[in-house]
């Protein structure tokens, strides 16, 4: 079994996001909006699948709604592809989240953990 090398603990979420390059130099036959499906989040990072191919080292906006309504901004960078079932995961660090942000994400994970937790 693989030890986790993650800084912090990811739960599994189920969201739609739209992602925007923040590259200055893209070109034209590259999409100025890219929706994704969010698989997993931390405070620190989150995955995505997607049909689009994404090079890593690339920058996005991403502005995250949980699954409880509290709203996210961020920046993210592609740091890894990987390929599962018919389509490619992405994970990704944030690179611009404010204390704030991540303490909602804190929040939403300890709601989650805790409704689905046995009575």
């Amino acid at each position: 079994m693989e030890s986790e090398r993650r800084r912090s603990k990811r739960i599994n979420i189920d969201v739609t996001i739209q992602l925007k390059s923040v590259n200055q130099n893209s070109s034209a036959d590259q999409p100025t909006a890219v929706d994704v499906n969010v698989v997993d989040i931390s405070t620190t990072g989150m995955a995505f699948k997607s049909d689009y191919q994404f090079k890593l080292g690339t920058y996005y906006d991403a502005n995250i709604t949980l699954e409880n309504k509290e709203s996210i901004q961020t920046i993210i960078e592609v740091i890894r592809a990987e390929c599962i079932d018919d389509s490619i995961q992405y994970g990704c660090c944030f690179v611009g989240i404010t204390p704030e942000q991540q303490f909602k994400i804190s929040v939403y994970q300890i709601v989650a953990e805790n409704a689905n937790a046995p009575t």
